[in-house]
């Protein structure tokens, strides 16, 4: 069995566990429930919880038994209220729990113990009112619903985003993040009424401190929707929040279109993957230096190409180099560091990074973040030495936001 639990805007002020509601906030009581209500923030909620995360759970409930406890307060505006019930009227699985202002959620165990059997092993997991898990996330955990397990949790390390203003969503990218609340269970099993064997209580990231972890990033297993309205990005103005997640993003890896809709599947049409340009008209040995002149300067490389490569070849058998702009002086760069690049003499090849090839048929994926004012306008690739063993490039796809 699979226990969830939403925190759906829980009003408690003076709570740790949120900017906005921490006694180090400069909002009072008043000021926080207007924040925390806001049109703006809710709207956004509403419409990722009861459209995208919670028929996401759906799917999985009709191969799994699953409650999943969605807890609000009692001053939440009744619009809200209203579509919650719906949702529970809809999706059965949906367990409400109205809280007085300014308490927590009600433990799972006193709301679903009755339903639990004796030695049931349960699954129990946290998801925020604006994320979402992955459409097979209770399939790949089921494995660990078994009694080796118990006492332990488990952490679904790779993590899809997505950016989310103005009611669209953009820039889908992935990061290896262990032990993040999303995408975390915990093994338990019950020994009697209200008694069970769980993990010992502590703040996610810290879990491996106090007991095993199984930390599994095979495969994406949940989604973190960013926006400038969570607590995460609480204070300062709206456009410098907005500034910030971008370029956060930016830094992150991206993630193929098929890849991504396979595992959130309500979100398929809805999502701003940018632009594709193909850099490649036809199959390319790459016997010598070859250039690729782009059509606009990017302030982000980010490509993926396929290739196939001869027995023998290995990472550093070719090198992908880049012709970089000082927007600001119209002057090539040599002299300024960027991460994930290695920079030549001005007489040199300039900046560049080993292929990462290896022989076969595979697909590769370049991404370099520059500074701000620094640019790209020509991708190179070349052999590192004479004796490399035969590249040939299928397709080079530049990524653009």
């Amino acid at each position: 069995m699979f226990v969830g639990q939403t925190r759906f805007s829980l009003f408690q002020p003076g709570s740790s566990g949120w900017k906005a509601s921490s006694r180090d906030s400069a909002l009072d009581e008043e000021s926080y429930r207007d924040y925390l209500y806001s049109e703006q923030r809710m709207e956004s909620r509403i419409k990722i919880f009861l459209e995208h995360s919670i028929p996401t759970i759906a799917q999985a409930a009709k191969h799994h038994r699953i409650r999943h406890i969605v807890s609000f307060s009692e001053s939440l505006p009744g619009r809200y209220k209203d579509l919650l019930l719906s949702a529970a009227r809809l999706f059965d699985f949906i367990v409400l729990d109205e809280r007085p202002d300014r308490r927590g959620p009600s433990d799972w165990r006193r709301l679903l113990d009755s339903c639990i059997g004796a030695r049931d092993i349960v699954g129990i997991y946290r998801l925020d009112d604006d994320d979402l898990l992955s459409v097979d996330f209770f399939s790949r955990m089921r494995r660990y619903l078994e009694t080796p397990f118990i006492g332990m949790r488990v952490s679904f390390g790779l993590i899809a985003h997505l950016l989310y203003s103005d009611g669209e969503f953009s820039m889908p990218r992935q990061s290896h993040h262990p032990l993040l609340g999303i995408g975390l269970m915990d093994i338990a099993q019950k020994r009697g009424p209200m008694r069970y064997s769980v993990p010992k209580i502590i703040s996610h990231n810290r879990s491996d401190r106090v007991g095993p972890v199984i930390i599994d990033s095979t495969e994406l297993g949940a989604l973190w929707v960013r926006s400038v309205n969570q607590d995460t990005s609480f204070g300062g103005r709206n456009e410098i929040r907005l500034e910030q997640l971008k370029a956060h993003l930016r830094s992150l890896q991206r993630v193929e279109r098929k890849d991504f809709e396979s595992k959130f599947p309500t979100l398929r049409n809805s999502v701003d993957f940018g632009q594709s340009v193909e850099l490649l008209a036809e199959k390319l040995q790459v016997s010598e230096e070859l250039y690729f002149d782009l059509d606009r300067l990017i302030g982000e490389i980010a490509f993926s190409f396929s290739y196939s490569g001869d027995v023998g070849l290995v990472r550093r058998d070719y090198i992908w180099s880049f012709r970089l702009w000082d927007m600001d002086s119209t002057t090539e760069v040599f002299d300024v560091d960027i991460d994930g690049l290695t920079k030549t003499p001005p007489d040199g090849i300039g900046y560049y990074r080993y292929a990462r090839t290896r022989a076969g048929e595979r697909d590769g994926w370049v991404q370099i973040s520059l500074p701000e004012g620094i640019v790209c306008d020509q991708i190179r690739i070349s052999p590192s030495h004479s004796e490399a063993p035969r590249l040939v490039l299928e397709s080079i796809q530049l990524e653009m936001d």
